[in-house]
């Protein structure tokens, strides 16, 4: 299950999305896996995608209109 055309396409983002969805925070741990030096090469996997940003958005709860 691909978030993007991008992503369907690049296996290596595939694997670094799911691995930090599994492994919160381990961004050394996946530098090392992918063979990064630079942690910021590595960090462009953790931006979230504007479906998971709108999914964050929705689990707030919040209301509008101010019922509920």
């Amino acid at each position: 299950m691909c978030n993007n055309a991008a992503e369907a396409q690049n296996p290596g983002h595939t694997f670094a999305r799911r691995y930090l969805a599994t492994h919160p925070g381990d961004l050394i741990g996946l530098a090392r896996l992918l063979g990064h030096t630079d942690l910021n090469t590595t960090s462009r996997y953790t931006q979230p995608t504007m479906a998971e940003l709108a999914e964050r958005v929705d689990q707030l709860g919040l209301n509008a209109y101010g019922e509920g």
